[in-house]
């Protein structure tokens, strides 16, 4: 039986600036806020829930923008989905989750096109740096 995970990141903006977190699980690097989709959420609702718990931010979720899909380990049965949005805040005050969240802040496009890949979370690299061309317009 294919056992499914389906995880929500966003790119969450304020007056120009996107928020990254480090978290707490060991992962290394810069990424979205964001999580897994709970039984009965909508993709949005997931976003939106993760945004309060992680950083206690409302958030608009605008639209999809990325994703990616694989089985890890490869050839069995686990299927992960990542669906990656772009968001806005309704305000820029964050308050971290300290169970689960080291540090978060608000970047400059500048400051996150100067971070280099190895300061960014490996799985979240690419959508990163997308996110950033496609909020610069």
């Amino acid at each position: 039986m294919e056992n499914i995970s389906i995880k929500v990141y966003g790119a969450i903006t304020h007056n120009n600036k996107v928020l990254l977190l480090q978290d707490l699980a060991g992962t290394k690097g810069w990424k979205f806020t964001g999580g897994h989709r709970e039984t009965g959420e909508t993709l949005e609702q997931a976003l939106r829930r993760e945004a309060i718990e992680e950083v206690n931010l409302q958030i608009t979720v605008d639209r999809p923008y990325a994703y990616k899909d694989f089985f890890r380990p490869e050839g069995s049965e686990n299927y992960h989905c990542r669906i990656f949005f772009i968001c806005s805040a309704k305000q820029s005050e964050i308050k971290t989750q300290v169970d689960e969240i080291a540090k978060a802040r608000w970047f400059t496009f500048d400051e996150i096109d100067a971070l280099p890949d190895a300061d960014l979370y490996p799985d979240h690299s690419k959508e990163i740096r997308s996110a950033v061309q496609i909020l610069r317009g």
